[in-house]
């Protein structure tokens, strides 16, 4: 079985691939880390957050909002 970081490139590539043919209007990786920047901790977004999301122009042509999260050798693919 793949490993997570091979599985999260490879749909990231389908979403540029799918950006490119305006299907995916927009997508972005969502971190969920918290950093110390100057003293002070800056917190991306929460613990559970799904690994990216994308806007989508489904079949009908209605604007989908798609949450992916990617497991790889520990987890199932969602």
């Amino acid at each position: 079985m793949p490993k997570e970081s091979e599985v999260l490139a490879s749909v990231k590539e389908r979403l540029r691939i799918w950006e490119f043919h305006k299907v995916v209007l927009w997508w972005e990786r969502l971190q969920s880390l918290k950093i110390q920047h100057n003293g002070r901790w800056i917190q991306g977004c929460q613990s559970g957050t799904p690994d990216l999301v994308a806007i989508i122009r489904n079949k009908t042509g209605n604007i989908t909002v798609a949450f992916f999260e990617v497991k790889g050798d520990s987890g199932t693919l969602r």
